[in-house]
């Protein structure tokens, strides 16, 4: 069963939304998180439309492609929806700095909020429908209550930039494993 829960998400994800939705909440907007984390099995293979409510659908992504996979995206619900009220609490969404679904061209998705700050969807799964595969090549496992544990398989030099370019995301209470090999 997919994760409702904000401390599922990574932290600088995590730290986003929660500004979002107290955002949403002081623009009146009772907001719902319907989804965060997922499992391969959550996120499935059937792209079938899911109704969002308001009369609105919206098609699955398959697999790891997915930011929820990565612990990188939430789905919330709101009282009374239109598509108006979802453009509204798109832009409080995106002063954040959340990317918000219902701009993208060609699946919008209204619901949906993401952060990934660098990455590509397409490098971490490069195949969607091997969702098992594309996280154990990725070496992410997540772990709510411990941070995240990669194993990248990059050289010294190549991680020390990785880290570098990650440092003004990750946070003290984010573990960070790091295997050469």
């Amino acid at each position: 069963m997919a994760s409702t829960s904000l401390a599922d998400l990574t932290p600088d994800t995590r730290v986003l939304v929660e500004r979002f939705l107290a955002s949403a909440a002081a623009a009146g907007f009772v907001v719902r998180v319907a989804s965060t984390l997922r499992t391969c099995a959550d996120q499935g293979t059937s792209t079938s439309p899911v109704d969002i409510g308001g009369g609105m659908t919206a098609k699955r992504v398959v697999g790891c492609r997915s930011w929820h996979i990565w612990g990188r995206a939430v789905d919330v619900t709101i009282n009374n929806p239109t598509p108006a009220r979802y453009a509204e609490l798109g832009a409080l969404g995106e002063a954040v700095g959340l990317i918000w679904g219902g701009r993208f061209s060609s699946n919008p998705d209204p619901v949906h909020f993401e952060y990934h700050p660098g990455l590509d969807i397409k490098v971490l799964c490069p195949v969607p429908t091997n969702c098992a595969g594309a996280l154990q090549a990725a070496g992410v496992i997540p772990w709510a209550s411990v941070g995240w544990q990669l194993n990248l398989g990059l050289s010294p030099t190549d991680l020390q930039t990785l880290i570098n370019s990650m440092a003004p995301v990750l946070v003290p209470a984010t573990n960070l494993y790091v295997h050469f090999g």
